[in-house]
């Protein structure tokens, strides 16, 4: 699951750099967001599609190790292997900055198309944001 998460970042950023490159009307795409391990595109025709990232084959020591840790986990909760929590701390970052980011663009969105509920999704934006740094500085040990 891992190497899907560094491709869908890595496309996500390919993309979005692309678009930044671009003049507004030359951009087909009007919104990328990142969920899991794909992309999801809001074309500027209100068209909605959907990139998933999904490895062809597997070894069988990776078949085995998430059998394991499925059976593991059972009803214990989510237990994370230190060498993977510096993964899921980079992508709580990139999600703060993405949203960090598209808030900005947001602000900047808000005075061309003032009828969209701009406040309440800045709100919806913080709070996510404010959520996820608190859970970075709990789960790092930091309290």
């Amino acid at each position: 699951m891992e190497k899907e998460q560094e491709i869908t970042y890595l496309l996500f950023d390919l993309i979005v750099k692309q678009l930044e490159g671009m003049s507004e009307q030359n951009r087909a795409i009007r919104r990328v967001e990142v969920t899991d391990s794909s992309l999801e595109l809001t074309m500027k025709t209100g068209e909605e599609y959907r990139i998933d990232i999904n490895r062809v084959h597997l070894t069988e020591e990776e078949k085995g190790r998430v059998t394991r840790m499925d059976r593991q986990q059972g009803n214990r909760g989510k237990q994370i292997a230190e060498e993977d929590w510096a993964r899921l701390a980079h992508s709580c970052e990139t999600v703060i900055q993405f949203l960090e980011y598209d808030k900005r663009k947001m602000e900047e969105l808000a005075t061309l198309l003032p009828d969209f509920p701009w406040k309440k999704r800045s709100l919806m934006i913080e709070e996510i944001l404010e959520q996820l740094r608190e859970s970075l500085f709990r789960a790092s040990g930091r309290e």
